[in-house]
């Protein structure tokens, strides 16, 4: 009997070695750490619920948004000068007809936030072959130019502009007042000076516009006139026609400044 009670004895250790404990210390202190962040909720369209996971750091770069800037159709701009330079004409000009005589050439001005006033001075001539002799005229001319539109980079359209101007002719044949071998108030117009109402249509190529080249731009233009005399006429005679008292003129714009 002490026999077997001491085999008992002997058998506990063996049956105890498959069931070790390890030591307190062997084991970790922290769990190791995830290889993707903790996960997000979905909802699928089945009504479940999804876990996705989500990768740290995986962010979305910042996408770059650019403006664009739309031109204005008018793209007018007038260049200050100060002191003397304002004197300087910003461009020159040369006329066909208009009641300025055959051939016309003029300087002037634009000024306005727009350029959209320009004041000329022109001095022309009428060749024998168009009167009985040489003659000189000069004229004061004043444009409103209201709207200018952009074709691009290089043309610009002004659909209307208008204005007046007035013509003089140096001669002794013509006069201010009527000589005194005429009644009296026999004429009530002058034949020396004369008073012009036009409009007009007019297109810009522009050269070398923001560069330091004389020649920014060259301009083409037409216009249709009337003056004092015409219409005193139309007045007093129903037998014109309205063209008989409409004038066609042509001319060319270089733009200096």
């Amino acid at each position: 009997m002490r026999r077997s009670i001491f085999s008992l004895l002997l058998l506990l250790p063996l049956c105890g070695a498959g069931h070790a404990v390890p030591a307190a210390d062997s084991l970790p202190l922290h769990p190791p750490a995830p290889a993707i962040a903790p996960a997000t909720i979905a909802f699928s369209p089945a009504g479940r619920t999804e876990e996705l996971p989500q990768l740290a750091g995986d962010t979305l770069p910042a996408v770059r948004t650019h403006r664009i800037e739309r031109l204005p159709l008018d793209r007018r701009r007038h260049t200050c000068r100060d002191g003397w330079r304002r004197m300087i004409p910003t461009h020159v000009k040369v006329q066909y007809a208009g009641g300025m005589g055959f051939l016309s050439f003029g300087a002037g001005w634009d000024y306005g936030r727009k350029c959209q006033w320009e004041t000329d001075l022109y001095l022309g001539f009428l060749p024998r072959s168009k009167a009985d002799k040489f003659y000189v005229t000069t004229t004061a001319k004043q444009s409103y130019i209201p709207w200018s539109i952009a074709c691009g980079n290089r043309f610009a359209v002004e659909p209307f502009y208008c204005g007046m101007y007035i013509n003089t002719i140096i001669g002794e044949k013509f006069w201010v007042k009527e000589p005194d071998r005429y009644p009296r108030k026999y004429y009530t117009f002058s034949t020396k000076i004369h008073t012009f109402l036009f409009i007009g249509q007019r297109l810009t190529l522009y050269t070398n516009r923001y560069t330091r080249s004389l020649l920014k731009g060259v301009t083409a233009y037409y216009e249709l006139s009337t003056c004092d005399l015409y219409l005193i006429s139309a007045v007093t005679n129903k037998s014109l026609d309205g063209w008989d008292i409409v004038g066609l003129s042509f001319g060319v714009k270089l733009q200096l400044f």
